[in-house]
């Protein structure tokens, strides 16, 4: 019976084994489709500022050109456009798979950019200096609706990414779930087939003992003692060859439970890298707003390292001062509200000079409602 009992223990722990297995395969592949649209994302927003400073670049030239009417300055403008095109294609195909931003792309920012570009050339095209001079103040109102629709459609990507982040960290807390409660339970029965191994050696160690003690007493009649003993004798042996047969394959599913967890390791390596070397800064703030946890790239930006900032650093030192009473009024609301987006900052890196970023965070609550710390992400602006 005990035999049949550890053979039933073994048959669980490896089928438990390979549920687990494919349930955290499933939930890598997740986590990498994620991961990838994360990418996608930071791309789209990366194209889009491109896109925005090549028309920066376009209307300098253009500003250029009419105040001193260089060649450089033409010819930098004309060289210009197809790159701007080229921009506006390659945001189009990577923004098919977003109703939002594909719809926003093609019925305000394409409009826009081409009403923009019809002014410019044809100021240049115009040599009448005072037309050109009256179509200047509307080419310079057609920018600023370029670049809000521009803004508006990183807004857009923002959000997407704040989504695509959570559902990933999501999947992440998901798949460590599934890690320890299956590694605990492989635990537990193993625990529970060990047992009735080490309880199936005393009994036969008592069996033998037993053995022994009646040899002594039955020398009278040798030939059916020895018989008897004989027959015990084949039972002990096979027990024994069952205890052996028992033990390895405890040892083969020892061996096959640290391969699933080597492979759990590695995608928990590849997470923890998208984190610490993503395009954008992330940081997290606790109630006092005390930095508790900030990526690599962020900390690269500042010039600090980590042991200088998380869990010691007051983030009012990474901004200028003439922002701090800003931060304390607007991160009271934050910890309300629970969310800020596109909010402009100043940081201030270790040997004193400036950047300027923008800052999308979202708030943490515990169970109780209670603020536990921030989630925020950081792009340098180019404003």
């Amino acid at each position: 019976m005990k035999t049949n009992r550890v053979a039933n223990l073994l048959v669980t722990s490896i089928l438990l084994t390979l549920i687990s297995a494919a349930v955290k395969y499933y939930h890598a592949r997740q986590q990498s489709r994620y991961a990838a649209l994360i990418a996608h994302t930071y791309r789209i927003i990366r194209v889009s500022n491109e896109l925005g400073s090549l028309l920066t670049d376009a209307e300098n030239y253009h500003r250029g050109y009419l105040i001193n009417k260089d060649s450089i300055d033409l010819q930098g403008y004309r060289n210009a456009l197809p790159v701007v095109g080229a921009k506006y294609d390659s945001l189009v195909t990577m923004t098919a798979d977003n109703a939002a931003s594909s719809t926003l792309l093609r019925q305000n920012i394409k409009p826009q950019i081409s009403s923009f570009i019809a002014m410019m050339n044809e100021v240049v095209d115009n040599s009448n200096t005072a037309s050109a001079l009256l179509l200047n103040d509307t080419i310079n109102q057609a920018m600023r609706h370029v670049r809000a629709s521009l803004h508006d459609l990183i807004a857009l990507e923002d959000k997407l990414l704040v989504q695509r982040t959570t559902q990933l960290k999501s999947t992440h807390v998901i798949n460590d779930i599934i890690h320890y409660s299956s590694f605990a339970m492989i635990c537990l029965i193993s625990g529970m087939a060990l047992k009735t191994l080490l309880d199936k050696e005393k009994n036969n160690k008592e069996l033998l003992n037993s053995l022994h003690d009646a040899n002594k007493n039955l020398e009278a009649n040798v030939q059916e003692r020895t018989a008897e003993l004989e027959k015990k004798s084949l039972l002990a042996e096979k027990l024994n060859r069952d205890l052996q047969d028992n033990f390895k394959e405890l040892q083969s599913f020892y061996e096959s439970l640290h391969v699933s967890n080597a492979k759990a390791e590695d995608t928990i390596k590849e997470m923890r890298d998208l984190y610490e070397n993503a395009p954008a800064g992330h940081h997290s703030l606790n109630a006092d707003g005390i930095i508790v946890r900030m990526n690599q790239t962020e900390l690269n930006w500042l010039g600090y390292t980590r042991d200088e900032v998380v869990g010691k650093m007051h983030v009012s030192r990474i901004i200028v001062p003439d922002e701090h009473a800003s931060y304390h009024d607007s991160f009271s609301l934050f910890q309300k509200q629970g969310y800020v987006r596109n909010k402009q900052h100043t940081f201030v890196r270790k040997d004193g000079s400036t950047f300027k970023v923008l800052l999308n965070a979202t708030a943490i609550y515990d169970s109780e409602g209670k603020y536990v710390m921030s989630r925020g992400v950081t792009y340098l602006s180019t404003e």
